[in-house]
């Protein structure tokens, strides 16, 4: 990935491949540059346009990159078209895909 930060706002974007299972577990977490802001009223949740290429598995709805208060991280989130939505799983992937992300969002 690379990223652009100006002032308190950082852009990251880019493509990363994933050819291996290290056995991991949980919710899919992508490091970002510098911690997220954490501001009022939800106004520092950040949601920005993410794909998964060849993971095997079918994510149903759309796939979103979501930044949360004073993370360092960003997790993949697929929205259902029943409104439905969840965080992408090791589960949800094998052992070979590919990640790409396009997110702007405001650090702390």
């Amino acid at each position: 990935f690379a990223y652009t930060k100006i002032g308190r706002i950082c852009h990251v974007q880019g493509e990363i491949k994933i050819d291996s299972d290290n056995s991991a577990s949980g919710n899919l977490r992508i490091s970002l540059p510098f911690a997220s802001a954490s501001l009022s009223e939800s106004s520092d949740i950040c949601f920005g346009v993410a794909s998964i290429e060849g993971q095997g598995n079918t994510i149903a709805g759309r796939l979103y990159a979501r930044s949360m208060p004073g993370t360092s991280y960003f997790t993949l989130y697929a929205v259902a078209d029943g409104g439905g939505a969840a965080n992408v799983t090791n589960s949800d992937v094998d052992t070979l895909f590919w990640i790409s992300v396009n997110l702007t969002y405001t650090v702390a």
